[in-house]
């Protein structure tokens, strides 16, 4: 099980993003001898920081849920937990043309209170989907204006086309991975952002000599495949913490007769833009932000998800007198038409939004914004998922699926499935 003089077992991790970097780090501690190998010059993948003159700028999350493994990875790391703000308990969903935060009647609520006492006997069907099972349980004003417009911000695709199982089926299956509550609540990060904590996080590991080989496609039939399947041959196990749709790329040169390929081909990836903007002055609504309605008849189909207040979430995060925003647009209905347009055009349509809803004054307080976009960003929740994943947990021929479309999508869940990673290396 060595390849390199080492007397520990080797585990070579394809990917440099939250997932490759996170299980690396459990799988050190766990005593493995651990290289990474990813294919551009970075680590990170969508998670990237970087300043300006107005503040911070977050190309993708902006923290992670708060639990006990957070904590200790913050702690392992040296870095300290940035809490959140008090305003940041504020959150407002945008329905009917309104921001509030709870746009149900009283009689409305009443009636989902009570439904929602017996939620835990009305699990999840097989192939139901989010809006079906909410609807079911929770009745039709929560599923339409609360649940479909949170899970739009979060998973980025209409409740209807979202799997149940896939969202809340860990609720009702003990088997499945659980953030454990630590002391904090809420989203945290670290003072300088997540690009930074995750460039802290790199240097820890090769601190503990855990070995980074950048620049290096192991799917692109040279050098980089070769020296993968040279790691095999010599008894290292191999972990894809990929997305899905390179992860079938790469299995394709060192497993062609994988039956995982045709399953991970069946993912399909949602295209998303997120835009960092600063204003001269804070709107009079303030908190952690605002998810908007897609869905009729409360909703606008217009494809701009949500808008979180940066300045008002963490300390230092804009400049002096300067409020920051970002604003996340696409998803899986929008994604591929907002993509194809200019950063002015995209601007230019969070502006009027604003302007709608949020702050009147908008264009005149508005300094600058900043786009980015991935055409590739998160993978569909979708029931053609719900169907495959557990072939995806196959571990076969020494080789590893280790990333966010295997049923947990935020950071802290994709950290809580580290916890188990160790136990799929050894059985494989």
């Amino acid at each position: 099980m060595t390849n390199s003089g080492s007397s520990r077992p080797q585990v070579a991790i394809v990917g440099a993003g939250f997932s490759g970097l996170v299980a690396a780090w459990r799988l050190n501690k766990d005593g493995y001898d651990v290289t990474i190998f990813e294919k551009t010059a970075k680590t990170g993948g969508l998670i990237q920081t970087f300043q300006n003159r107005n503040g911070q700028v977050e190309t993708a999350a902006n923290g992670l849920l708060a639990s006990k493994l957070v904590e200790e990875l913050f702690e392992d790391c040296g870095v300290t937990v940035l809490k959140p703000r008090k305003s940041a308990r504020r959150r407002y969903l945008a329905v009917a043309g309104e921001i509030t935060r709870f746009p149900l009647t009283i009689a409305e609520a009443f009636s989902s209170a009570l439904k929602a006492l017996k939620a835990k006997r009305h699990p999840p069907t097989s192939q139901e989907s989010l809006d079906s099972w909410a609807t079911r349980v929770l009745g039709q004003a929560m599923s339409r204006k609360i649940v479909a417009t949170a899970m739009l911000g979060i998973y980025a695709a209409e409740a209807t086309e979202l799997s149940a199982n896939l969202i809340v089926g860990r609720f009702y299956d003990r088997t499945r991975s659980r953030n454990i509550p630590g002391r904090l609540r809420g989203t945290v990060a670290g003072p300088n952002g997540m690009g930074e904590f995750l460039s802290t996080l790199r240097q820890t590991l090769e601190s503990r000599a855990v070995k980074f080989v950048f620049e290096t496609d192991v799917a692109d039939g040279g050098k980089g495949s070769e020296r993968l399947r040279h790691f095999r041959e010599t008894g290292g196990q191999i972990v894809l913490a990929t997305p899905a749709w390179e992860s079938a790329r790469i299995l394709k040169k060192l497993d062609p007769a994988s039956s995982r390929i045709p399953a991970l081909e069946l993912i399909e990836s949602i295209p998303l833009i997120s835009i960092t903007s600063y204003f001269s002055r804070k709107p009079l609504r303030t908190g952690f932000g605002t998810l908007f309605c897609q869905t009729a008849p409360e909703g606008e189909n217009d494809g701009l998800l949500g808008a979180l207040q940066n300045s008002e979430i963490f300390e230092g995060r804009s400049s002096e007198g300067i409020h920051s925003e970002t604003w996340i647009l696409g998803g899986r209905k929008h994604g591929l038409t907002m993509i194809s347009k200019s950063d002015e055009e995209l601007i230019e349509l969070v502006l009027a939004k604003r302007t709608r809803l949020i702050a009147g004054d908008s264009r005149q307080t508005h300094i600058e914004s900043v786009v980015t976009k991935w055409p590739t960003a998160i993978p569909l929740y979708s029931g053609k998922l719900e169907s495959v994943r557990s072939q995806l947990l196959k571990d076969e021929s020494g080789i590893i699926l280790f990333g966010n479309y295997l049923g947990e999508l935020g950071l802290a869940s994709i950290l809580e499935n580290v916890r188990r990673l160790g136990d799929r290396v050894r059985l494989t």
